[in-house]
This record gives C-alpha cells, sequence and structure tokens, in this order.
C-alpha cells in the first residue's frame, strides 16, 4: 500500500495454512454471530471487521509484521534492514 508517499506493507505467518485459516473462520463467524461488524451485505473482510482487534484476537495463531520503508517491525521489535 501507498500511504503519503511511503510504501507499505503486511505480512502474516503460522504453523500451517489450516491452522492459520481455522481460527480466522471461528473469529469471523463468532463476531458476526455476536453483532461485532461495521457493515453488513457484500463487503471485504477489512469493511466489515475492525482489522486491528480482528488481528490481535488471532495474535495466539499467528505472527504479524509490518514493513515500512525498509524497517521491519515484528511483535512491537524494530528490525532496520529486515524484511
Amino acid at each position: 500500500m501507498r500511504a503519503g508517499g511511503r510504501d507499505r506493507r503486511a505480512s502474516a505467518r503460522g504453523r500451517d495454512i489450516y491452522a492459520v485459516t481455522a481460527p480466522l473462520a471461528v473469529e469471523a463467524v463468532h463476531r458476526i454471530l455476536t453483532g461485532r461488524v461495521k457493515t453488513t451485505g457484500a463487503a471485504s473482510a477489512g469493511e466489515i471487521f475492525d482489522a486491528p482487534a480482528f488481528l490481535r484476537a488471532l495474535s495466539a495463531h499467528i505472527a504479524l509484521g509490518s514493513h515500512r520503508d525498509g524497517v521491519s517491525t515484528r511483535a512491537g521489535k524494530r528490525s532496520p534492514g529486515a524484511g
């Protein structure tokens, strides 16, 4: 994504595809059934759910990292030149 003249990207890693997708699907269904959605109808996951809260809920199942201008951030730690 490009924002304010800067390139930004995010990555998610986990043990295997099913170890990531199963908790993701369960979290999505739980949020839909409990009314924790921002919109209804056909929409992207980013439009339906609060993305930061959704990803925090999956933190036991995935490792998240963000990458900004050649600097990688993982689990709150900045690593220059990584990723």
